[in-house]
């Protein structure tokens, strides 16, 4: 492809911005504390010489708050190769995580079974393939698979983004394997752990141990409902974390480009 041929394929695409905003209203996982900022400086505190004031803010927030990718090193079974120190990971740290740019597919649940957002629902292997045969689509080894349940509409209501009576919708340990099985670069979706959860539930860690433990990073919080408006299936998937070393994960902003 040449110079040409490129700026035309970039100006007749859109972009989809797949993170959601940040606020100190913004739903977190009861795990972890709410997202603060607070004005440092404020207009007015300090005035330059040139008369020029300025504003800078102070951000207080964990690494898995929002829209974020969990690092390889996130977690681990009984402590096994789990190399941490005062300052955060020693091996397998978020700043070691390359760029991702990936063809991405949209496995839209929550269309596929006529339904706003999908209840507290364990998604097995056969509920993804089944998805995938009725939206056309093909997963392939290295794709960014990002999975619609719906929940992510609801991001402007905590209690209803996340229902720590209910809990949230997911993959199970079976699904978790199946998309393991597809070789699959990078997964994600729009609820709060990626992964069936729930307070009935106890094998809820099976499926991040599943994936990381085979490389595969997990985004977490997605906003999907942009590409489901618009019925986008394929896309190409760019996602950078920020290089924080030590950091078990890190907020992201993906883009879908279609």
């Amino acid at each position: 492809m040449d110079e040409s041929q490129m700026l035309s394929l970039i100006s007749s695409s859109m972009v989809f911005d797949l993170g959601q905003p940040l606020s100190v209203n913004s739903p977190h996982h009861p795990n972890y504390p709410p997202f603060t900022l607070v004005l440092q400086y404020r207009h007015g505190d300090l005035v330059m010489p040139c008369g020029m004031t300025f504003a800078s803010s102070l951000i207080v927030t964990t690494d898995h708050h929002g829209t974020h990718v969990d690092a390889i090193g996130h977690v681990s079974r009984a402590h096994e190769s789990a190399p941490q120190g005062p300052t955060g990971l020693t091996l397998h740290g978020i700043q070691t995580m390359p760029p991702v740019i990936a063809r991405g597919v949209l496995l839209d649940i929550a269309r596929a079974r006529s339904v706003e957002s999908l209840k507290a629902e364990v998604l097995t292997g056969e509920d993804m393939e089944q998805v995938c045969m009725e939206q056309g689509i093909t997963i392939y080894p290295g794709d960014a698979v990002l999975i619609r349940t719906g929940r992510g509409q609801y991001w402007g209501e905590p209690e209803r983004y996340y229902n720590s009576t209910e809990g949230d919708p997911g993959p199970g340990a079976e699904g978790g394997r199946w998309l393991r099985s597809k070789a699959i670069g990078l997964a994600g979706s729009d609820t709060t752990a990626f992964e069936a959860i729930g307070p009935h539930r106890d094998d809820f860690g099976e499926v991040h141990l599943e994936l990381l433990g085979a490389g595969v990073p997990i985004v977490e919080n997605l906003n999907l409902e942009p590409l489901a408006e618009a019925r986008i299936k394929e896309f190409l998937f760019i996602m950078a974390p920020l290089k924080i070393v030590g950091g078990t994960g890190s907020p992201v902003r993906p883009l879908a480009v279609a």
